[in-house]
């Protein structure tokens, strides 16, 4: 079970997923460019901002 208490490091990316939502094969895209630009700063996660959807 994880621990709930434990502190981890994230990192902000703009909401940009549903600015071409209607390209159906790139859904994904935003997500997983997220996940390396967090993994590139140590972090564990990328928390996306803005109003995006």
């Amino acid at each position: 079970m994880p621990n709930i208490h434990e502190k981890v490091k994230l990192i902000t990316v703009e909401n940009t997923r549903f600015l071409h939502c209607n390209i159906k094969t790139l859904n994904f895209l935003p997500n997983v460019i997220a996940s390396e630009q967090a993994k590139q700063a140590g972090c564990a996660e990328g928390y996306f901002t803005g109003e995006g959807g």
